[in-house]
């Protein structure tokens, strides 16, 4: 990613503002209370080393909604389509199983 950023730079980000953070608390404790409203399959992807969002909040997720699989990335933090090949591998294989099977 540093590479890249260094040769395009404008394809940089910057962080989350306030407001974004405060919306993101605010909803993901909503989706937690009514995940037993979703009618659709979801597949939940966490990185093993996520630091930003809670496995036990992801956990109690997957098991109120009704058609929820979990699945942890061994290794892999946050960005799972950013980690290395092996852990983004693992991560779109699931998708493509999980869409295969829906």
């Amino acid at each position: 990613m540093k590479k890249a950023y260094a040769k395009e730079p404008e394809t940089r980000v910057g962080g989350p503002s306030l407001q974004w953070l405060k919306e993101a608390c605010k909803w993901s404790a909503v989706s937690v209370q009514k995940a037993n409203l979703i009618t659709v399959p979801v597949l939940l992807l966490q990185g093993e080393k996520d630091r930003v969002v809670t496995h036990e909040a992801q956990a109690v997720f997957c098991q109120r909604a009704p058609y929820c699989k979990g699945v942890t990335i061994k290794g892999a933090y946050h960005e799972l389509f950013i980690e290395k090949d092996t852990m983004r591998q693992k991560a779109m294989s699931a998708i493509l199983d999980f869409i295969a099977k829906i």
